[in-house]
């Protein structure tokens, strides 16, 4: 919820962020591992350890200043991106311009999360894969 906020709203986001997260850490991160069983306990856990300027910086300056696209095309070596095909916080793939010397893998039934803390084996499988196969 808070990371769909800072996408839509800094102001929504901060809100949630320091309302609820913040003023109950000591509790959610207690019992976030029971509340999310799906997630690796020490993930639950550790999303609700940030403070609001950290949060907020650290997503500002890693995925909205970044020019992502600029950041691959610098590299030379063979690349796989993975996108769930159910990920609705990023561009879908088919609507962006990707470098030559990069694969791009859908996995359908995945969203954003899903890929690497529900059900990272399909993932892995592809990075296994590509892995095997690049002569570099």
């Amino acid at each position: 919820m808070l990371t769909r906020a800072s996408t839509r709203s800094e102001l929504a986001a901060r809100a949630l962020c320091e309302s609820t997260v913040c003023s109950l850490r000591p509790i959610l991160t207690r019992l976030a591992p029971g509340l999310s069983p799906h997630v690796p306990p020490q993930v639950a856990s550790d999303y609700f350890r940030h403070t609001w300027h950290s949060y907020h910086w650290s997503f500002w300056r890693l995925i909205l200043e970044r020019d992502l696209l600029a950041d691959l095309t610098a590299v030379r070596q063979p690349m796989l991106v993975i996108q769930g095909g159910r990920d609705t916080l990023v561009e879908a793939p088919e609507r962006v311009s990707w470098p030559a010397n990069l694969e791009v893998r859908v996995l359908a039934e995945h969203g954003h999360a899903s890929l690497l803390l529900h059900e990272p084996g399909p993932a892995a499988d592809l990075v296994r894969g590509f892995v095997r196969s690049d002569p570099t």
